[in-house]
């Protein structure tokens, strides 16, 4: 069946009717990785066109087959098909033909049944009738030139300016020959279309990537499809529709191709699209449906497979057939399509890269200069243009597709596990050395750390939880902790918030359980260590009006502590009567500017202060209001969207619940920390059933581990 291809065909149609009308050259160049559905498209365009304009002409010319990755055999595929297809007379082409024979083969004999283009009833059989052998090319054009003089019937097709340029052509080299032989190709069609009311004509043209195969050390792919593009200039009354991998890039050779050249990419189904692909093979079992689209990721040839693999066992049980499904592998097929027509080095270049999750250059060359040494570096542009090297917003770094990569990854751990870990651990030291660069190279703090974060959550990606938390414990200068993961994005956010004066203060917001404490906590800390912040920490259930004077008189303390000075006239604004607040962080700002440092102010559970008491509140927004930036910055925390005020100087941040990965990341760290061991499959069961909260994980680790009584053994 046929789903999610509307704008494909849309595209189509609308061409294909302005070639009706008008005659300019149109390439249309639909492209997507393999398995995407390219073939099948083709076809469909090809059945579309002869039910839909029965007049119509087409052909088709597919490079899977190697017959046509030579441009001569190609030629005479299509000489053939319109040919027979059409009862075109192919004269020109065939004396064209003929001629570049003599010229590649002048010493051997050769009779008109030798020629593999050679068609009886055609103007060449007419003109070979005269000879049991074929003459040498002069002789040959001669010849015909004799027959055109006499007046003949059999040469009325031609004219004297066309045989003179049959003459020139003769002149060339077999080499040289070869673009040409495409105008001849064209000028026989060309006459056929002016003397039949037949219309339009579409060459479809199959797997393009296929001719990059062929002598690969051997020129470019410019010249490989030559002789397409020049059949394409001297056939504007043709569509040409060219399907492939990659897009093309005619427009490197010369920039007027891409006013020419219409691309289509084909992306992968929607959930919607594969979900009607499903129902259309009568798959309707949502157990069955739900595995199958996750694991295909919307790819119509992988759809296609598990759908084959449900109609080969319907007469099973459904809980067998739901089993057979889930373990499936078409990984190892998808590959192989891929790998196609890749060399040995480009499909080690790919497997490599599938290991690092992403790359840039920088990455890609020391990748292939320690693992891949038959890969030229030169080629990095060439190989980020396979379709399912996907590029990252444009940044310079680059991902494999998470299909591919998942069905790569799983074959390289399962044939290659030395190498891979290697590569692995290659990588993560590759990061490890970038990130203490980053302390050499003077750039700012805040662009360090954004950038820090970024290397270590591509380390987490790549190495399992357990090697992951080993590299962080020996990275503990660039301010992670094993104990604290899965916050890397929010992390940046507070620091990026501090950082500037854009906002006073920032509103975390989030379910219970989440982790808003020990988020505010951890950056407070990494701020306290990093950038020498002073820190006050305040839980909302404790800050009622009666008692605020208590509260910040410990603050006080707590300051003083930090300092190492002794802080009368702050402990003297905290022990009024009646709190005034507004003084307190007056005296505050004299502090921390006397010593040229500032104070982060963290309240935990605004949401937590007794609604009815309207003083508290009305206590905690005059001092926030009473500060003065970039002195004083506020972080909140609150279960509830709403808050007690509204003001333009606060931002927010909504905290959600923590990846399984990283779930399992943090009870591992948490509980290698209390001597505790649980093996790594335990702890995803366990990860499955916590809904993203950390304390629930934590409370479902120790509670799991006491039930086996498991003792910690050391590794």
């Amino acid at each position: 069946m046929f789903v999610n291809r509307e704008n494909a065909l849309h595209v189509f149609i609308h061409f294909l009717e302005q070639k009706s009308e008008k005659n300019e050259i149109t390439v249309l160049n639909y492209h997507g990785m393999g398995g995407i559905g390219k073939t099948y498209l083709s076809r469909h365009l090809q059945h579309l066109q002869q039910t839909s304009y029965p007049n119509s002409m087409f052909a088709y010319l597919d490079f899977e087959d190697s017959n046509a990755w030579d441009p001569i055999k190609a030629m005479d595929k299509l000489r053939w098909h319109l040919s027979r297809s059409y009862r075109i007379d192919m004269a020109y082409y065939d004396i064209a033909r003929t001629v570049y024979e003599r010229k590649y083969n002048p010493d051997i004999p050769l009779r008109k049944e030798d020629l593999n283009f050679f068609e009886e009833g055609s103007a060449l059989a007419n003109i070979l009738d005269y000879s049991k052998l074929v003459p040498d090319s002069d002789k040959f054009l001669a010849w015909i030139a004799l027959i055109y003089k006499s007046g003949k019937k059999l040469m009325n097709w031609a004219t004297a300016k066309q045989l003179e340029y049959l003459e020139q052509y003769s002149k060339l080299n077999p080499r040289e020959m070869i673009p040409y032989l495409s105008q001849f190709l064209a000028m026989d069609i060309k006459r056929y279309l002016s003397l039949n009311k037949r219309a339009p004509l579409t060459v479809f043209i199959d797997s393009h990537e296929a001719l990059w195969t062929v002598n690969r050390t051997q020129g470019s792919m410019s010249n490989k499809d030559e002789w397409i593009r020049e059949l394409i200039i001297h056939l504007p009354e043709a569509l040409f529709v060219i399907c492939g991998r990659d897009p093309l890039e005619w427009n490197k050779i010369n920039h007027e191709w891409s006013q020419v050249v219409h691309e289509v990419p084909l992306v992968p189904f929607k959930h919607a699209h594969s979900q009607k692909f499903l129902y259309n093979c009568e798959i309707d079992d949502e157990i069955i449906t739900d595995t199958i689209i996750s694991t295909s990721a919307g790819i119509p040839y992988l759809l296609d497979r598990y759908a084959s693999e449900y109609e080969q066992h319907t007469e099973e049980n459904i809980e067998s057939l739901r089993e057979r499904v889930s373990q499936l592998n078409v990984g190892e097929d998808a590959i192989r399509r891929f790998y196609l027509y890749l060399s040995d080095e480009e499909k080690r270049a790919i497997n490599i890269l599938s290991i690092t999750h992403n790359w840039d250059y920088g990455l890609f060359k020391e990748l292939m200069i320690k693992f891949n040494q038959g890969f030229p570096i030169a080629h990095f542009s060439s190989l980020c243009r396979y379709s399912i090297v996907q590029e990252i917003e444009t940044t310079g770094t680059y991902t494999i597709d998470r299909v591919m990569r998942a069905f790569i990854l799983e074959q390289m751990e399962q044939s290659e596990p030395e190498l891979t870990n290697d590569i692995k651990q290659y990588v993560a030291n590759y990061y490890s050395d970038l990130i203490h660069n980053l302390q050499k190279n003077g750039i700012d703090a805040r662009s360090a750390i954004k950038l820090t974060e970024t290397m270590v959550e591509e380390v987490s990606r790549i190495l399992e939880p357990e090697q992951f938390a080993n590299w962080l414990a020996k990275h503990k200068a660039i301010g992670y902790s094993p104990l604290f993961v899965g916050r890397a994005n929010e992390l940046i956010e507070i620091h990026a918030f501090l950082s500037n004066s854009l906002y006073k203060g920032i509103l975390i917001n989030g379910n219970p359980g989440v982790g808003k404490t020990a988020l505010i906590q951890f950056a407070c800390k990494k701020a306290k260590e990093q950038d020498n912040w002073l820190t006050v920490m305040i839980r909302g259930r404790d800050l009622d009006y009666s008692h605020a004077a208590s509260v910040f008189h410990d603050a006080s303390k707590s300051l003083e502590t930090d300092l190492g000075l002794e802080l009368s006239d702050l402990h003297e604004a905290a022990d009024k009567v009646i709190f005034d607040g507004e003084a307190w962080i007056r005296e505050l700002q004299k502090v921390i500017r006397e010593h040229n440092r500032f104070v982060i102010i963290a309240v935990d559970g605004i949401d937590e202060i007794n609604p009815m008491d309207r003083d508290a509140v009305a206590l905690l927004i005059k001092m926030f209001r009473a500060s003065e930036m970039p002195d004083v910055r506020w972080i909140f925390t609150s279960r509830e969207h709403a808050f007690h005020f509204n003001d333009n100087e606060m931002t927010t941040m909504q905290l959600s619940a923590m990846k399984e990965r990283d779930i399992v990341l943090l009870m591992r760290a948490h509980l290698d920390n209390e001597g505790i061991h649980i093996t790594e499959q335990e702890l995803y069961s366990i990860a499955a059933s916590t809904l993203g909260q950390p304390w629930m994980a934590r409370i479902a680790a120790i509670y799991h581990w006491r039930n086996v009584a498991r003792p910690y053994i050391p590794t």
